[in-house]
């Protein structure tokens, strides 16, 4: 549907765009003779302006994380999903500029809730941007590397619990 969306549309608005994808999702998923479905998905979308470095992001769920100087700055999403769902909210654009090295990161649920470690415990949110934090001043390849060695050795003998989904982008104005 996205792809379709971009194909008819010039509009690069995310919000938008995320609105336009709900619609055609939710006509996916509704059946006249069991009502509506709560089926949809997460989802964060950005565009950017490469003339004068602004980054436009909405989500559905899913927040934006920008590790800038050792900080991490996070923008929230909306609170509804990509479909159909009880309480439906319009998404928002945030409108961010960016600054050389700015590390953008979006992620799914997979990797802070998986079960492992001494304790078999989550490994959590906040520990998790705790480590991007720590390895934000690597190349992209190198994260990648030092991510999937993470979840490794995090999940042990576990098994997975969720996929497991990591955005990650190392901006580099011209």
């Amino acid at each position: 549907f996205l792809k379709d969306i971009l194909k008819r549309t010039e509009v690069l608005n995310p919000a938008a765009l995320l609105e336009m994808l709900r619609k055609n999702m939710k006509s996916l998923f509704f059946n006249a003779d069991t009502s509506i479905s709560t089926n949809g998905f997460d989802m964060g979308l950005v565009c950017i302006n490469t003339k004068n470095n602004i980054l436009y992001f909405s989500g559905a769920l899913i927040p934006l994380y920008i590790i800038r100087n050792g900080e991490v700055l996070k923008y929230n999403p909306g609170r509804s999903p990509i479909g159909n769902y009880f309480i439906e909210e319009n998404f928002f654009n945030h409108e961010i500029e960016l600054q050389n090295n700015d590390n953008l990161y979006m992620f799914s649920d997979g990797f802070p809730d998986q079960f492992g470690g001494k304790n078999n415990s989550k490994y959590t949110r906040r520990r998790f941007l705790k480590f991007l934090k720590s390895i934000s001043e690597n190349n992209m390849m190198q994260q990648n590397e030092i991510l999937v060695n993470e979840f490794e050795e995090w999940i042990g003998d576990e098994e997975q619990t969720d996929d497991v989904t990591v955005f990650g982008k190392k901006w580099i104005s011209l």
